[in-house]
């Protein structure tokens, strides 16, 4: 067994709770993955929770998001629409394959000096996360829903048909 002396064990120890408390604190901010392609910082304490860090991205952009969805035409939002799905889905297997054929260079952590250590390699895991969690590729599917749901609500609205149930606010009172 090799083992490594105890000076080398203890900063390895040292730096691993250090970057533990940054994944913390990206955890307690709902960002973890928002660094995915600049750093290999960890995923949240609980693993699944990655949807939870996408989507408060998505929170913070829908209110500048959203007026500029609403002023184009029903048309323009279908093209967008077609776009959307075809930017996200060459950006995904894109990511993916970059990451996984070609060297990049990724954050790991903190070097025995305290200083941040970067390393070029490839990396087929990280290259799925960066193209499945990361915001940058994932707000486009975003994007798609919330231009549907505007197209939706438009055609409603201008056409109510006998089949769609009425607006809420003119269900009759009891």
């Amino acid at each position: 067994m090799i083992t490594l002396p105890r000076q080398a064990r203890d900063k390895r120890r040292e730096n691993s709770q250090r970057d533990a408390f940054f994944a913390g604190i990206l955890t307690l901010l709902g960002a973890n993955s928002w660094f995915l392609p600049l750093a290999d910082v960890g995923m949240p304490a609980n693993g699944v929770c990655w949807t939870i860090t996408t989507m408060s991205f998505f929170y913070w952009t829908f209110p500048w998001l959203l007026p500029r969805m609403q002023e184009m035409t029903a048309e323009a939002r279908n093209r967008w629409i077609i776009w959307s799905y075809w930017i996200q889905l060459v950006s995904y297997f894109g990511l993916y394959l970059l990451y996984s054929t070609i060297p990049v260079l990724q954050f790991r952590g903190w070097d025995e000096s305290g200083g941040s250590a970067f390393v070029l390699e490839k990396s087929p895991s990280m290259g799925y996360w960066v193209a499945r969690a990361w915001p940058g590729t994932r707000i486009f599917v975003f994007a798609m829903g919330c231009l549907a749901a505007l197209n939706r609500l438009e055609v409603r609205i201008e056409a109510p048909s006998s089949s769609s149930p009425p607006p809420p606010h003119s269900y009759p009172s009891k």
